[in-house]
C-alpha cells in the first residue's frame, strides 16, 4: 500500500495543482456574481467565454506527468489559465462600466481593486511558463504554492483595509468604540490562522519537492 501511494504521489500533486487552479477560478466566479444585482446580455456572453476557458483546463491537465514532464504541456496549461484570467478581467471591466448591474452598496474602489488584482494574477501563469522552460517538474509545485499565496495576500490586504476603515469610522466619533476594537481583533485572529495554515501548506510543498527530487 505504501509503495502504491508513493508511486501515485506525483500524479496526486498534479491533480492538486489542477484542482487548485480550477477551484480558485470557481470561487472567484461565485464571489463575482454575489456582487451582481442583475445581468445583461454582455455579461452572459463574457461569462460563457470565461467558463469555456476554465472547463478547457481539464484537457491540458491530462497531459501533465511529473516523472516525464513536458514543457509544452505546462505551457498549454498555463496559457489556458492565463486566457481564463484575461476573460475574468474583461468581465470585471464590463461590470465596472455598467454599475447598474452591481449591488448599490459596493464601493467603486472595491471593484477597481478586484479588477486590478485579477489582472496581476496573470503574472503567476507567466512565471510558470518561464520556469517551465528550464525546470518543468518544479512548475506544477509552483502553481500549487503561488496561486493560493497570491489570493491570501489579496484577501489579507482587503481585510486589513476594512478593519482600519471600521476602526477609524467608529472611534473617531466616539461611538461603538468597543465594537470596532472587537472587529479589528477578530480580523487579526483570522489573519493569524490563515498565516499558520499557509506556513503549513508551504512546508508540505517543500517537503514533497524534496522527496520527489531525491526519488
Amino acid at each position: 500500500m505504501n509503495g502504491f501511494l508513493w508511486e501515485a504521489l506525483p500524479q496526486i500533486v498534479i491533480y492538486a495543482a489542477s484542482f487548485m487552479v480550477i477551484g480558485t477560478f470557481w470561487v472567484r466566479h461565485h464571489r463575482m456574481f454575489d456582487m451582481c444585482r442583475v445581468v445583461d446580455g454582455g455579461s452572459l456572453v463574457l461569462n460563457l467565454v470565461f467558463l469555456g476557458f476554465v472547463s478547457l483546463l481539464t484537457f491540458p491537465s491530462d497531459l501533465l506527468y511529473f516523472d516525464d514532464q513536458s514543457t509544452s504541456a505546462v505551457i498549454a496549461f498555463s496559457a489556458v489559465a492565463g486566457a481564463a484570467t484575461l476573460r475574468e478581467v474583461g468581465l470585471w471591466r464590463h461590470l465596472r462600466r455598467h454599475r447598474e448591474l452591481l449591488l448599490p452598496d459596493i464601493p467603486e474602489e472595491r471593484i477597481a481593486s478586484l479588477t486590478t488584482w485579477r489582472f496581476w494574477s496573470l503574472g503567476v501563469f507567466i512565471i510558470s511558463i518561464l520556469v517551465s522552460l528550464f525546470f518543468p517538474r518544479i512548475t506544477v509545485l509552483m502553481l500549487l504554492a503561488l496561486l493560493p499565496l497570491y489570493e491570501f495576500v489579496h484577501h489579507r490586504r482587503y481585510h486589513r483595509m476594512t478593519a482600519l476603515f471600521i476602526y477609524f469610522a467608529t472611534t473617531k466619533s466616539g461611538a461603538l468604540g468597543g465594537l470596532a476594537s472587537l472587529l479589528v481583533n477578530k480580523l487579526s485572529e483570522e489573519r493569524q490562522v490563515l498565516v499558520r495554515r499557509l506556513e503549513l501548506g508551504m512546508t508540505l510543498v517543500m517537503r514533497v519537492l524534496l522527496l520527489l527530487s531525491l526519488g
